[in-house]
């Protein structure tokens, strides 16, 4: 996700064609994780708001991102 434009406030709704609870990570992770090489697809739904305008408006979206999974390793806690 950091190589992409997915940004804050925005939440991940499908994985791999198939709903998620966007308000439970835990259930969104799992959803994501799958053996290091194969591609997964996410939905993301945002909204973009258009304060240009007028009257500012609000534009609903949903977009789609093809990820490769690979080995993610966190780096080690300092004790």
């Amino acid at each position: 996700a950091a190589e992409s434009d997915i940004g804050e406030g925005e939440q991940i709704v499908e994985v791999d064609g198939k709903e998620v609870d966007s308000t439970n990570p835990d259930a969104v992770r799992d959803a994501i994780r799958g053996p290091v090489g194969t591609t997964v697809k996410i939905t993301v739904f945002r909204q973009k708001w258009d304060k240009t305008a007028k009257e500012p408006t609000v534009a609903l979206e949903y977009k789609e991102f093809t990820f490769k999974r690979a080995l993610i390793t966190a780096p080690d806690e300092e004790k």
